[in-house]
């Protein structure tokens, strides 16, 4: 289950933030950048791209360590003054769910059109 706003920010590639979280630990491996923040619910973990510096993978790991989110962004493309991913995906392991986002092209500030395609076995309420 996703609020609103984080099932935005999963769509533009932009990773929720530690809020009251304290940083365990930061270090360096595979070209990049690892923090790692402890809340008294579990972990949340940030991998960042050392060149283009945009977070490509992010972690959420409940207190005893088991994934419940994970989400990877790849393909970077630089976007005006911005660098943001072309391909999303958003695993929840535990529930056997995952949303994948590919973006054919990216432009800031103009009209978007877009399709979604539905599984067969959907629910849909209308409000």
């Amino acid at each position: 289950r996703m609020k609103f706003d984080e099932v935005l920010r999963a769509f533009t590639g932009e990773f929720f933030t530690p809020g009251g979280d304290s940083l365990e630990s930061f270090r360096t491996g595979d070209g990049g950048y690892i923090l790692v923040y402890r809340s008294g619910a579990g972990t949340r973990e940030y991998r960042v791209d050392g060149e283009e510096y945009f977070v490509t993978s992010y972690r959420v790991l409940d207190a005893s360590g088991r994934p419940t989110l994970t989400a990877i962004a790849s393909e970077p493309d630089e976007t005006g003054p911005m660098v943001v991913p072309r391909l999303l995906r958003v695993i929840f392991p535990g529930e056997r769910r995952s949303i994948t986002v590919a973006y054919s092209g990216m432009e800031i500030n103009v009209p978007v059109s877009c399709s979604f395609t539905l599984p067969k076995s959907a629910d849909i309420f209308y409000r």
